[in-house]
């Protein structure tokens, strides 16, 4: 198995269109895990402490980190496989 690097990144086989497409599915990620997250967080919070004043902010910063993690974990996934596509030879967007 030969392994051949492109040297332009904008060719269809290049690395610019394996990022973008990974950022903008890593972005949606990040916005649908938000409000889940949010929510979940301000349920529990509540829960476990009714009376304490500083829950909404716990709760988003607890969905901002949550979020975070989720969407970097799901780039990283997304371009490895459209990597591991491309290098069979087809290119990552057919």
């Amino acid at each position: 198995m030969k392994l051949s690097w492109r040297k332009n990144p904008k060719t269809p086989d290049g690395w610019f269109k394996r990022i973008a497409i990974s950022l903008l599915a890593a972005l949606a990620v990040f916005l649908l895990s938000l409000p889940v997250s949010f929510m979940a967080f301000l349920n529990h919070l509540e829960r476990t402490d009714p009376n304490d004043s500083q829950t909404f902010l716990g709760a988003l910063t607890a969905a901002v980190l949550v979020g975070l993690v989720v969407a970097t974990l799901f780039f990283f996934a997304v371009l490895s496989v459209l990597t591991l596509l491309s290098l069979r030879g087809k290119p990552a967007t057919q």
